[in-house]
């Protein structure tokens, strides 16, 4: 992952000492979605959970247990939780999400809202013998991909306890990292990373669907996919897609955000 410091030689370590830990060969940085992407292609199903690791994060003692309490094996399903945000010292800034927060469960909030952190995810091998089913040819984000998966395919569980201390560093490759409140960005902070950030990562996530998985979805999920993934084709795709009742997400500001990014061809 481009660690400077004695990350391979500890894990080399583990890996002598306990049989079910794999070292995969090091290769060149590169971020935090393909890394990711390429663990999930390489890994095999014989595991009976799946987690993403990162080692700027805490895990506290009772994570995997409380996962593993809401997993089933014979359903592909995808756990994450709240999240306990941390600077660099582990001083608490505040939970990510309030204790009555619910995720929206439907489309096409679901699919732009995004709210599960992937540190905080768990999912099990039924999960992963499905996103093994296609292999990606362009990068998009991990966890977001991963839990739209589970949703169109199985279930997902949100769990309003926080079983983690989300560090923020300064240069971390993700979230908030030098907003002095990361729990609180304003909007300059959030426009600020937005410029900052990878561009049409919603139409490239809605096009590896469906280059893996058409066949398999349903009708009305299908459309709202094709109409994401199609929409800088033509200025028509763009003016159905920015008036259509599916460009919406949980809130006004985040569908603003969407209809910004149409307008804006950064979907």
């Amino acid at each position: 992952d481009g660690s400077t410091d004695s990350t391979c030689k500890i894990i080399d370590e583990f890996c002598k000492v306990n049989d079910n830990f794999i070292r995969l060969k090091s290769g060149t940085c590169g971020g935090a979605k393909s890394n990711f992407l390429y663990m999930l292609k390489e890994i095999g199903v014989q595991f009976k959970y799946c987690m993403f690791c990162d080692q700027d994060d805490v895990w506290l003692p009772d994570k995997l247990f409380c996962a593993a309490n809401h997993l089933k094996d014979s359903v592909p399903i995808a756990y994450h939780s709240n999240v306990t945000i941390v600077d660099e010292q582990l001083n608490v800034l505040g939970n990510r999400f309030k204790p009555d927060f619910e995720p929206n469960l439907q489309f096409p909030e679901f699919f732009f809202d995004s709210v599960a952190l992937g540190c905080t995810m768990v999912f099990n091998s039924t999960l992963l013998k499905i996103v093994k089913q296609h292999i990606l040819d362009e990068p998009t984000q991990h966890d977001a991909y991963v839990y739209v998966l589970a949703y169109l395919f199985g279930q997902c569980f949100y769990d309003s306890d926080s079983h983690i201390l989300y560090r923020r560093h300064t240069s971390a490759t993700s979230g908030f990292g030098k907003v002095k409140d990361a729990s609180r960005p304003t909007l300059i902070d959030r426009y600020k990373k937005y410029k900052k950030g990878p561009k049409n990562q919603f139409s490239i996530r809605a096009q590896q669907l469906l280059n893996g998985y058409s066949s398999q979805l349903r009708l009305k999920d299908l459309r709202f996919l094709k109409l994401v993934a199609n929409y800088r084709e033509n200025l028509m795709n763009k003016l159905l897609l920015l008036c259509s009742q599916e460009s919406h997400a949980s809130g006004m500001r985040k569908t603003l955000q969407i209809k910004y990014r149409i307008l804006a061809n950064t979907l």
